[in-house]
């Protein structure tokens, strides 16, 4: 009996998750939007002179389908707020018994 009650709130935590949709937090300036984004994952990889304008930080599950997805409403998501580019900073486990992540990037935009 104790092994299907389990199991029922297993899959019922899936279906959640599964349904949930990715909704990046932003914090910052925004400007007109864009077109295209840059990702990077170091500020030294970046050419060209910028400012940061905000920050992002979005939770998604630890499972890779999730994490891309989470990555990809981040680059949409700034390009409403006018970025030019992100750099994917970090990482960040919830805790080490939930298999939840935040995972943050800086919105940065190009001096012209």
């Amino acid at each position: 009996m104790k092994v299907s009650s389990l199991f029922c709130l297993v899959v019922a935590c899936l279906l959640m998750i599964s349904c949930g949709t990715v909704r990046p937090n932003y914090l910052g300036t925004t400007y007109p939007a864009t077109q295209t984004i840059d990702s990077y994952y170091a500020a030294k990889d970046v050419k060209h002179s910028y400012k940061v304008i905000g920050h992002f930080a979005v939770k998604s599950p630890e499972l890779q389908g999730y994490m891309e997805r989470a990555k990809k409403d981040i680059i949409e998501e700034a390009k409403k707020q006018g970025a030019d580019g992100l750099i994917f900073s970090s990482i960040d486990y919830d805790d080490k018994s939930s298999a939840m992540i935040t995972i943050k990037a800086d919105a940065i935009k190009y001096d012209k």
